[in-house]
């Protein structure tokens, strides 16, 4: 199996995130914002996590989302433990399509 595109990726965790959020795939926007454009709650990012865990055969974690995609602001309270929505108001889908195309295997 080869390295996957950036295109392949985007669509592949667009459409999850469609079936996560019961909306159009084309809805998904690179621009759309997680939780505030497309309304997803801490329960949809879960169950996104482990949907893309799934289709990419890849191990991440909430914790690892919430730590590598947040590393550009922090935020006061830690946010080690549960969720941290003031993350996933800023990332967009484009920002974990990418994330995720990181931890691929080259």
């Amino acid at each position: 199996m080869g390295t996957l595109g950036t295109d392949e990726v985007f669509q592949k965790t667009a459409r999850a995130l469609g079936e996560v959020l019961g909306i159009d795939e084309e809805g998904v926007a690179p621009g759309s914002k997680l939780v505030g454009d497309l309304e997803a709650t801490s329960l949809d990012v879960v169950d996104l996590m482990f949907q893309l865990k799934k289709i990419f055969a890849i191990e991440i974690t909430l914790a690892d989302a919430q730590r590598e995609l947040g590393s550009t602001g922090t935020t006061a309270g830690g946010g080690e433990q549960g969720f941290n929505d003031a993350i996933f108001e800023s990332i967009t889908v484009q920002d974990l399509a990418n994330w995720v195309r990181s931890r691929l295997p080259a």
